[in-house]
């Protein structure tokens, strides 16, 4: 791809801008506040975007063990992010899902890096690893509000099934097969479009960047399902552990 100089790329930043016409002038027909909720986001999101656009072209370029600080990092923050939802649970809500999101995080990196689609190059390593910690992050914070929400409206239910001799793990998958459902619900939506519909993200920049279709279909494939599993497995461990907390909240005892 030829280089494109640095006016090109301001005045296609700024062309950018004419998409939102669209959204803008059905919002300004419905008498909605448009800067509020058009705007204000969508200049919010320009300048994130642009400036990662900026950093990740000098993290590409660092070594791999750098790479893991930034790892490290991601961690961190998507863990306080996840505290908006589960500072109800305490201020541990923290380093679970620290450790949640570590460990799966581990897990589908050791599956990815065995399948050959993770590589040990940041160029690769570091987007790879921000969809999934992001994932992870929304999916582990969505499970904290509905485990609260539940267990609060669902306590008589709860208290029935102790009296009939539920144990901790029968209430357990009690609450998880709805919330999961529920949580999981979009992903499971979301792929039932995918070629038919949808191409994804990753497989369209792949082909706009000159990639095979097939090995497009192959990364993309990998992605989506890894993405699936850690939509799962994050948010089910974190939910375990914060569930004991539930105890104190409602006073019942599992």
């Amino acid at each position: 791809m030829p280089p494109v100089s640095s006016s090109n790329v301001s005045l296609k930043f700024l062309l950018s801008f004419v998409f939102l016409l669209i959204p803008l002038s059905l919002y300004l027909y419905l008498g909605l506040n448009v800067f509020k909720n058009l705007i204000i986001p969508a200049l919010r999101g320009f300048i994130q975007i642009a400036v990662l656009g900026v950093v990740l072209l000098y993290f590409f370029k660092i070594d791999f063990a750098y790479s893991l600080i930034i790892l490290v990092y991601m961690l961190i923050i998507g863990s306080f992010i996840t505290l908006e939802r589960g500072n109800v649970f305490g201020k541990n809500v923290f380093f679970v899902s620290f450790f949640s999101m570590g460990l799966s995080y581990t897990i589908l990196y050791l599956l990815l890096y065995a399948a050959g689609i993770m590589k040990n190059v940041p160029r690769v390593f570091i987007p790879l690893t921000g969809i999934l910690l992001g994932n992870m992050t929304k999916y582990i914070g969505s499970v904290y509000a509905f485990i609260h929400r539940e267990i609060m409206e669902k306590r008589e239910i709860l208290e029935a099934l102790l009296i009939d001799g539920a144990g901790r793990g029968d209430i357990l998958k009690f609450l998880f097969k709805e919330i999961f459902f529920i949580i999981l619900l979009p992903s499971v939506e979301g792929m039932k479009v995918l070629g038919i519909i949808h191409i994804p993200g990753a497989m369209t920049g792949m082909l706009l960047g000159g990639a095979s279709p097939i090995q497009a279909a192959l990364y993309q494939i990998y992605i989506v399902f890894s993405l699936f599993a850690a939509a799962a497995l994050a948010p089910f461990i974190s939910a375990f552990f914060v569930f004991g907390k539930l105890e104190k909240m409602v006073g019942i005892k599992f």
